[in-house]
């Protein structure tokens, strides 16, 4: 399982850089909302690692940063710590977390690391329909046009 979720991850890494580049390329045409979307779908990535490593400590600005250098920076720091958490962490080993209302859960790293994979999947979707609003291209982000 490790190494099919490494691969959704370097998968997800790919278009990342590629929506950030595109961002790059249509900063004058993208809406508030697009950048509220990408800047919330990677702060919540970092959210997550620092989850798994116990690390309460992390910025709670997931709908306000607009920056796109910010985000591409973390989105960078993000991609290699969850291949760090990767490589040292056992997918069962269960995480006790609380959610931004104080809520304790338990979670494996799998579940989690999959969680998170997927909520990004969903606002790129989201992402894309911001695009699409404005008359810029998509980006084909499709798992297949990835592998071929």
């Amino acid at each position: 399982m490790k190494n099919l979720l490494k691969e959704f991850i370097s998968y997800q890494h790919h278009y990342n850089k590629l929506i950030l580049d595109h961002c790059d390329k249509h900063q004058t045409e993208l809406t508030e909302r697009c950048l509220e979307l990408l800047n919330h779908s990677i702060a919540a990535q970092v959210i997550w690692n620092k989850r798994i490593r116990n690390n309460p400590n992390f910025e709670s600005d997931l709908w306000t940063n607009r920056d796109l250098a910010i985000m591409r920076k973390r989105e960078e720091a993000h991609h290699q710590e969850t291949l760090n958490i990767l490589n040292e962490k056992s997918l069962t080993q269960v995480i006790n977390y609380s959610n931004s209302k104080g809520e304790i859960f338990s979670n494996t790293i799998e579940e989690i690391l999959f969680h998170a994979m997927n909520h990004y999947t969903y606002h790129r979707g989201q992402i894309t329909l911001e695009f699409r609003k404005v008359g810029i291209d998509a980006i084909p982000s499709d798992y297949i046009l990835y592998k071929r």
